[in-house]
């Protein structure tokens, strides 16, 4: 683990395409590794900034510290992390174990006299450097289900600890059993227009096992793509999200999203990336793989906008990759053909409304208006 840390803190955590094996990359838990969340998958606060591992469905599995260094900070909160434990390493990374049910009995003596001292269940307590020593594997506390949490599970995360940058911990070399590729859930175009984008579903059949051909797409105008997709481990029930999404024109890459860091300041930019008024009207996640507002974001990979330009008689070939970190990959190929035709489009993309878009007429509805059955 020290080795493959120093490697990535001088490399600038540069992209890494590939997982890296390390023999001495040391796990948080002693279990086999099965996540029940990815790094980046969106979520209701925002982009998920670690993993989550299962813990046997239980509370009380050991958890160890992943590297020598000191604790840097315990935190204890009824909601958010609940029990938390924030590990500062000498390499320039920090490791943070959350949801724990309770710490190791030195630690939950200490911070039993801090709470008695505040007069306070609530801590949110920093420490210096040295004043608490921690060895690799030491055992720092134990699984649970405090705070925000839904069942018992470890939330585990690695940051860049000068920038307090969160990185996605399968970059450490941690084995994680998966050989599934992303499912596909649903494929959208998008008419990209100056006011507001319209949305129309694009349907798909299987032509292999993992991939996809679309129905012709026949138009004329600018145009971007978005999907639905979720990504399963192999021994594992949970839908969790998907890594990659690579958008290629021509066999040219022309937009691409990699969830493999992102700031903190980033985090609310799911509204931005996934279609809001989509996820408002079908509790769906449909992430846009474009960009009509040239965001800029650690986890956007391409300089372009992944917006196709089509004129008549173009004929231009999209593929849409989609991939976890184990490189297990799902295809979507589409045909654009560009004709003076203009499709029909039924949804749009307004931001502070829903409407629907039909022959013309726009009716538009308020969020607080009544639904018809």
């Amino acid at each position: 683990m020290k080795n493959l840390f120093l490697i990535l803190f001088f490399l600038g955590l540069t992209t890494v395409n590939s997982q890296v094996n390390v023999e001495e990359a040391n796990p948080p838990v002693k279990i086999p590794l099965k996540l029940s969340g990815n790094f980046g998958e969106l979520r209701s606060s925002g982009f998920h900034s670690g993993i989550d591992i299962k813990t046997l469905g239980k509370e009380g599995v050991e958890i160890k510290s992943i590297d020598e260094g000191y604790i840097s900070r315990i935190s204890i909160s009824l909601s958010g992390f609940g029990k938390a434990i924030y590990i500062t390493h000498p390499n320039g990374f920090t490791s943070v174990y959350a949801h724990l049910s309770r710490f190791n009995d030195n630690i939950e003596k200490l911070i039993q006299a801090f709470q008695y001292q505040k007069k306070s269940f609530v801590i949110n307590r920093f420490f210096k450097k040295d004043e608490f020593i921690i060895s690799k594997d030491d055992v720092i506390g134990y699984s649970g289900n405090t705070g925000s949490s839904f069942g018992p599970h470890l939330h585990f995360e690695i940051r860049k600890s000068s920038e307090n940058l969160p990185i996605n911990p399968l970059r450490f070399g941690y084995p994680i059993e998966d050989t599934i590729p992303p499912t596909i859930r649903g494929l959208f175009l998008y008419k990209i227009g100056d006011k507001f984008n319209k949305r129309k579903k694009i349907n798909i059949k299987r032509i292999s096992s993992n991939t996809f051909q679309s129905e012709p797409i026949k138009s004329n105008g600018r145009f971007g793509f978005g999907v639905i997709s979720d990504d399963r481990q192999n021994k594992s029930y949970n839908i969790n999200g998907t890594y990659n999404y690579k958008l290629i024109k021509n066999d040219s890459t022309e937009f691409e999203i990699e969830f493999d860091n992102f700031s903190f300041d980033e985090k609310a930019f799911q509204m931005k990336l996934m279609d809001y008024g989509y996820y408002v009207d079908e509790k769906s996640r449909l992430i846009k793989i474009f960009s009509d507002s040239r965001l800029k974001t650690n986890f956007i990979k391409s300089k372009n906008s992944g917006i196709i330009d089509v004129a008549e008689n173009d004929s231009i070939k999209i593929k849409i990759l989609l991939s976890d970190y184990s490189n297990n990959k799902t295809q979507v190929n589409i045909n654009l053909i560009g004709t003076s035709d203009n499709l029909d489009y039924y949804y749009d993309d307004f931001s502070n409304f829903n409407s629907l878009i039909k022959n013309q007429r726009i009716l538009v509805f308020t969020k607080t208006a009544q639904r018809l059955k």
